[in-house]
């Protein structure tokens, strides 16, 4: 007798009254149940796991996103798609004309400045403040700073 037989059936083995034609038929042919009769929730998916079931209703969710689409443009008087998405995050700062003058001084450059006025005083001040020359490298952040808002600022003109 094998570790997986049942006793039922060893006994009636045992005794002479199982039949082995009727018990194959029995396990052949028994009706099964289709997969697609089961509720969504117990039926598996071809790899076997269960399956999710349909899915969740969206209708709700779009709709909080059109709202907010329309509060978008109410409030701030844009569509959202017209903000870059950098300014959304706060990672781009807006025009400040403080910063700007700041730069303007530290380069010795006039407001009107050409590209090659800001980058030829740019190369005077980083010889200057170079830590080679006695400078400090924050001297050179601040130096490379300036000339990247003032370049950024006439590009954007």
């Amino acid at each position: 007798m094998s570790d997986h037989s049942c006793g039922f059936a060893a006994k009636r083995l045992a005794a002479g009254t199982f039949n082995v034609d009727k018990a194959w038929e029995r396990e052949v042919f028994a009706p099964r149940i289709h997969p697609s009769t089961l509720p969504p929730s117990l039926r598996r998916s071809p790899k076997g796991r269960p399956n999710p079931g349909p899915p969740p209703d969206m209708s709700k969710l779009i709709w909080l996103a059109i709202l907010a689409t329309f509060a978008c443009k109410a409030m701030l008087g844009k569509w959202p798609w017209q903000y870059p998405l950098a300014t959304w995050l706060g990672l781009v700062r807006r025009h400040d004309p403080r910063a700007e003058a700041r730069a303007q001084a530290l380069l010795g450059v006039q407001p009107g400045a050409t590209r090659m006025d800001i980058i030829e005083a740019h190369r005077q001040l980083i010889v200057a403040v170079h830590p080679d020359k006695g400078g400090t490298v924050d001297l050179v952040h601040e130096a490379n700073a300036a000339r990247d808002l003032l370049l950024a600022r006439q590009a954007r003109l």
